[in-house]
């Protein structure tokens, strides 16, 4: 069988709904061999260090650092002494956007594309966790930015850098186990207090004050204003419609990976959720929600591939009653009985892949009797080299930087801004829980349930707005 794409491009502008094409190769000047990368953290604590430490354990210069709170990034501040430190992103794009090259950006989500735009805007290469964005119009106006300015760009699902899963994309695109009917991701998020646990954090943080070393306004940034309350952080913002977007958000991008990269999927068709119950400010305490993506044209290929229905499961550690874990009962038949509290399954016509964790670390193929003898396909995707695949995933970035080649980095934002868009969908059905929502991809919303429309994008706090629109 002929090999597909290794990644999704799209044609230009929000138009873009399936072709492929290949990005432009950037105009500006490569950095030459000697020549180090000016490198700046918005977000510098916690998973921010970890991410502008990979530029630094490359090489590159750490020049700037930013973080509304000065506890958690006091490690890197240490670390990096000679990095300017602000509390602000803003003042810190105002004074050295000429000194950077480059920026890590690990916020909480809310923030993830105020941050990046303006970067972006600036002509700045970014690296940006995941999930890339906040909403679904974030989504697609990052990857018209990043298109329209010419940077290399990347987002931190840092399995997209393991061997294993692109040997996994491999062995489904060329018809390993069959046209695949059907996958089943599951996670055992949310680990923060979630639903009415949410709630009830709310009402025992009221009246606390702004703990010094925080900058609260920076903090809240283009959410609307409201008093402190430690209800929401340092970690616990991922429970909460107006800075997080829950398990799905935080987890999604890394297990639905393999199922959207090898399936080559693009705007689904439908989407319905099940949900205990909806609460107004936090995603429930669990959720099922089920997308129906339409047969798909390969462009390269011309291949068609068939329509895939994928289920999405979160809080197995939460509730998630065992009636609605149709991924065990498939899995039990196929002989795993101690299934992983995370993975993937996909259903194919002539057998199954079971990826067990959020990175495809482990590929396997089932029932072991429909494949003795069979042997991987030919590798045609590039090769990391396993390992610390958080390091290759920066790294694949900081290449990408130096040879000019957005295309290197392969979480980039043609790539990552349209996986992004299609899973926060599910955030969409969460809300409307019990409704078959139809999905117009190209016109970002919904013909029949007008109520999921109201949540593609967001109102932005003045002084923290996206300071770019799509066109």
């Amino acid at each position: 069988m002929s090999k597909r794409l290794t990644r999704r491009r799209f044609v230009k502008g929000s138009a873009a709904a399936a072709p492929l094409v290949l990005l432009p190769t950037i105009t500006r000047n490569a950095l030459g061999a000697n020549n180090k990368i000016n490198c700046a953290a918005i977000g510098a604590g916690g998973k921010g260090d970890s991410d502008i430490g990979k530029c630094a354990n490359a090489g590159e210069n750490v020049v700037a650092l930013t973080d509304v709170d000065a506890s958690p990034a006091r490690g890197a501040s240490i670390r990096y002494g000679n990095a300017q430190k602000f509390d602000d992103y803003r003042k810190m794009l105002d004074k050295m956007h000429k000194q950077i090259d480059a920026i890590t950006i690990s916020t909480p989500d809310h923030c993830h594309a105020i941050a990046a735009a303006a970067a972006i805007q600036l002509g700045k290469h970014v690296y940006v966790q995941k999930p890339l964005t906040h909403t679904v119009y974030e989504a697609r106006l990052l990857r018209q930015l990043a298109r329209k300015h010419k940077v290399c760009t990347q987002m931190g699902n840092q399995g997209t850098a393991l061997d294993s899963l692109r040997t996994g994309i491999e062995i489904i695109q060329s018809g390993g186990i069959g046209d695949v009917s059907e996958v089943h991701v599951w996670s055992n998020r949310p680990v923060w207090p979630q639903g009415q646990k949410a709630m009830d954090k709310v009402k025992e943080g009221k009246g606390k004050p702004v703990p010094a070393n925080l900058n609260w306004d920076a903090w809240l940034g283009p959410a609307a204003d409201r008093p402190f309350n430690p209800a929401y952080l340092p970690f616990n913002w991922r429970g909460f419609w107006d800075f997080g977007t829950g398990a799905l958000g935080d987890m999604a991008c890394h297990t639905m990976n393999l199922p959207f990269w090898a399936l080559e999927l693009q705007y689904p068709s439908s989407f319905e959720a099940k949900v205990p119950k909806v609460y107004p400010i936090t995603p429930p305490e669990w959720s099922v929600i089920q997308f129906e993506f339409p047969e798909r044209k390969v462009v390269k290929t011309g291949k068609t591939l068939a329509p895939v229905s994928l289920t999405w499961y979160d809080g197995t550690r939460t509730g998630l009653p065992q009636a609605e874990r149709t991924f065990q009962k498939k899995l039990a038949a196929l002989g795993i009985n101690r299934p992983n509290q995370s993975g993937s399954l996909f259903i194919g016509k002539n057998g199954a892949l079971y990826a067990p964790g959020d990175y495809g670390h482990s590929i396997n193929l089932l029932p072991k009797a429909n494949f003795n003898g069979y042997q991987n396909p030919k590798p045609w995707l590039p090769r990391r080299g396993g390992g610390n695949f958080d390091q290759h995933q920066t790294n694949e970035w900081l290449e990408a930087i130096r040879a000019n080649k957005p295309e290197l980095a392969m979480s980039n934002f043609e790539y990552a801004a349209y996986f992004t868009e299609i899973i926060l969908l599910g955030n969409l059905a969460m809300r409307v829980p019990g409704k078959k929502v139809e999905w117009d991809g190209k016109a970002m919303k919904s013909p029949n349930v007008k109520a999921a429309n109201q949540y593609v994008h967001m109102k932005y706090r003045k002084g923290w707005e996206l300071g770019a629109s799509l066109t």
